[in-house]
């Protein structure tokens, strides 16, 4: 079982992900975000899901608003960069290495 609300508990630092499940060659990450991360990319997909809170997620597109029960999936070179402006908490799922 998932305890979202118990691995809150354990986060202590903002943009460190904890690991909190694998399924099908896939990694859940649990993220406390506050404030800006950086302008990154991936040599994957990564899915990102607004557990708590609420996040603009800059991309080469443009910046997309997402708020609590929202995601989106950042394809494989897609520029990206959260930024939280109050403490939230994202989900992200990448590829196990």
């Amino acid at each position: 079982m998932l305890n979202f609300e118990d691995a809150i508990q354990t986060i202590k630092e903002s943009w460190k992900p904890l690991e909190i499940g694998r399924f099908n060659n896939q990694v859940i990450r649990l993220i406390m975000a506050e404030g800006e991360f950086k302008i990154h990319d991936h040599a994957f997909d990564e899915c990102i899901i607004v557990y708590k809170g609420h996040i603009n997620l800059w991309t080469e597109k443009g910046i997309i608003d997402l708020k609590e029960g929202q995601g989106y999936i950042a394809t494989a070179g897609t520029k990206h960069n959260p930024i939280a402006k109050e403490k939230s908490y994202l989900l992200s799922i990448i590829p196990a290495n």
